[in-house]
């Protein structure tokens, strides 16, 4: 798993590695757990500068079961 996430942030993937890679489950959700990709319709990259995500942003979220919310990330990005 290393050495694969070692060509993903050199960038040396193509994209049938990057459309596999988007269902193994190892992107960090904000709110704790490894998740694979594949199946959310919107993935959002949290970026802030403090730690934490307001409640009323939870209550967003939790509405939209097709929206994931990942930690900031080399990986991610």
């Amino acid at each position: 798993m290393t050495a694969l996430l070692s060509f993903v942030l050199k960038g040396k993937l193509d994209s049938h590695a990057l459309e596999q890679l988007q269902h193994l489950c190892v992107f960090w959700k904000v709110w704790g757990g490894y998740v694979a990709v594949a199946p959310y319709c919107k993935v959002l990259l949290l970026h802030r500068q403090f730690l934490g995500v307001p409640l009323h942003a939870r209550a967003l979220y939790d509405l939209d079961k097709g929206m994931l919310l990942l930690t900031p990330s080399p990986i991610h990005e």
